[in-house]
C-alpha cells in the first residue's frame, strides 16, 4: 500500500439537487466518489387557530451524503464548483466542508480526480470550523442532534450503520444494545464545538453504557447550512440570512460565541483525547472480517454503513464494487500503524476488497469506559 495526503470533501444535500450535481462534478472532472442516503432534520414553525403560534416541531427531508478526495492545491477549486453548482451560498440547499486527511491504498487502483486550479476568491467559506460526528442507538439520533438546531449551530444529517465489536465487550449488557446505530454529522463554529459538544453528551446520556460515541474532528474551511428552520416568511431577509452577513462582516463566527461555562458535561472522566479515526472503505461484503482483524491489532469496535460508489468507465477499475461499506473505527494513535499492517494482512488492499483507509486526528471524544 502507499500512502499520500489527500483534501477529503463531503457535501451534504437535499435529495433533489443530487442528480444535477453529480452530472455537473463529473463534467468537471470528479470521477471517483462515495455516495450515501441521510436525512437532513429541521424545524418547522406551523400555526394554531386564530393566528396562534405553536412550538416548533422536528421535520424531516431526505437528503445524500457525497465525498471524494482531491489533491490539496485543488481543494478550493472543488469547494467553489460545489458551491455554485448546487447554489449553497443559498441558505437551507445543503452544506460543503474539507478536511485534512493521509489516505492508503493500492497504487493506481481508484482513478484520479482532477480539477483546474481556482483563483476565484469571490466565494467566501469559513476556515474556523468543527467536525462533531456522533454515534447513538437507532432511534434515539433526533433528540441528540436538536442540540444543533436549539443551538443554531447548523442543520445536522443523520445517516444509519451497524455497531460491531464493541457490543461484544460489555458481555450480558450486549442483549440490551441493538446493533442498529444513527450517525450524527454536523459542522459547527470552532468557538461553539465544545458547547455543543456537551449538551450533545448530556442529551444523548452518553456517559452510559451502550449509548453511544462522539468525537470531534478538524475542517479546514467549508459552507455550513444555518437554515434551521422552515415556516411562515415575516421579513424580506431572513434571520439565516442576516447571521451570515454579519459572519462575513466580522470575518468569522467568533462574535456570537457561546459560554460554555455553564454547561456541565456529564462524567468528564469519559473524556478522551489524540485519537485517529480510520476510515476503511471496501467492497460490499469484506467489511466484518476486516473489522475483526483490526480489532486484533487493538481497535476497540466499529461502526459500518453502506454506500454506493462511482467511479469511471475505465476497464482497469472493473474490480471496484458499486455497492461500498465504510467502516469508522476510533482508535488510539500509537496503534494506527499495527492496525494498518493487520488490514493489510488481512486482505484490504486486494482486488477482492479494493479498500482505500482515510486516517483522520481525533481532538477529543467521549465514550462509557469501564476504566
Amino acid at each position: 500500500m502507499e500512502s499520500r495526503s489527500v483534501s477529503n470533501i463531503t457535501v451534504v444535500v437535499k435529495r433533489g439537487l443530487t442528480r444535477p450535481l453529480l452530472t455537473s462534478l463529473a463534467a468537471a472532472g470528479i470521477v471517483d466518489y462515495n455516495i450515501g442516503p441521510a436525512r437532513i432534520i429541521i424545524l418547522q414553525e406551523k400555526r394554531k387557530g386564530l393566528g396562534l403560534v405553536r412550538p416548533f416541531m422536528l421535520m424531516e427531508e431526505q437528503g445524500d451524503i457525497l465525498s471524494f478526495m482531491v489533491d490539496p492545491p485543488q481543494e478550493e477549486a472543488a469547494l467553489n464548483s460545489i458551491i455554485q453548482q448546487a447554489e449553497l451560498n443559498i441558505p437551507g440547499r445543503g452544506s460543503v466542508f474539507s478536511e485534512q486527511a493521509t489516505v492508503f491504498a493500492s497504487p493506481g487502483l481508484f482513478p484520479e480526480n482532477h480539477l483546474p486550479l481556482s483563483t476565484d476568491q469571490s466565494i467566501r467559506k469559513r476556515s474556523r470550523l468543527t467536525g462533531i460526528c456522533c454515534i447513538v442507538q437507532r432511534g434515539q439520533a433526533n433528540q441528540v442532534a436538536r442540540v444543533a438546531l436549539d443551538t443554531g449551530s447548523c442543520v445536522p444529517v443523520i445517516s444509519f450503520g451497524i455497531g460491531t465489536g464493541i457490543r461484544d465487550k460489555l458481555g450480558l449488557l450486549r442483549i440490551a444494545i441493538p446493533a442498529e446505530k444513527e450517525i450524527i454529522h454536523l459542522a459547527v463554529s470552532t468557538f461553539d464545538s465544545d458547547t455543543v459538544m456537551k449538551m450533545m453528551v448530556n442529551a444523548g446520556n452518553l456517559d452510559r453504557p451502550g449509548k453511544g460515541f462522539i468525537f470531534t474532528y478538524p475542517i479546514s474551511r467549508g459552507l455550513v447550512d444555518t437554515k434551521i428552520t422552515h415556516g411562515i416568511t415575516r421579513h424580506v431577509a431572513s434571520i439565516e440570512q442576516i447571521i451570515a452577513t454579519l459572519d462575513e462582516l466580522k470575518g468569522d463566527t467568533g462574535w456570537r460565541k457561546r459560554s460554555a461555562q455553564t454547561i456541565i458535561m456529564q462524567n468528564e472522566r469519559y473524556l478522551l483525547h489524540d485519537l485517529s479515526d480510520l476510515t476503511l472503505i471496501c467492497n460490499e461484503g469484506r467489511a466484518q472480517d476486516l473489522v475483526k482483524a483490526a480489532m486484533r491489532a487493538g481497535a476497540g469496535g466499529a461502526t459500518i454503513s453502506r454506500m454506493r460508489y462511482q467511479g469511471s468507465s475505465d476497464p482497469a477499475n472493473k474490480s471496484i464494487s458499486a455497492a461500498r461499506e465504510a467502516c469508522n473505527m476510533a482508535v488510539d494513535k500509537s496503534k494506527v500503524d499495527s492496525i494498518l499492517n493487520a488490514l493489510e494482512d488481512a486482505g484490504a488492499f486486494d482486488e477482492k476488497t479494493c479498500g482505500r483507509i482515510l486516517v483522520r486526528p481525533i481532538p477529543k471524544a467521549f465514550t462509557y469506559t469501564s476504566k
